[in-house]
């Protein structure tokens, strides 16, 4: 089983929930985002669950590394 690398929203609605920005199974990512804050969670195939904030600023790029 793969790795899930979710980008999320800083930000939770109503709901307690963070908006979804992308979501892949590939083990290498190259987003394009606009500028402000988010969080990148990796969901590992035994289970375990990674979370690690992070912010773009404009213009700029923004290189991230997600290790168990």
């Amino acid at each position: 089983m793969r790795t899930q690398l979710r980008i999320l929203a800083t930000e939770r609605d109503i709901n307690d929930e963070r908006k979804r920005v992308s979501v892949t199974y590939d083990a290498a990512v190259n987003v394009a985002l606009g500028a402000g804050d988010y969080v990148a969670v990796a969901i590992y195939a035994e289970g375990q669950k990674v979370e690690k904030p992070f912010s773009v600023a404009a213009g700029k790029r923004q290189t991230l590394e997600i290790k168990p």
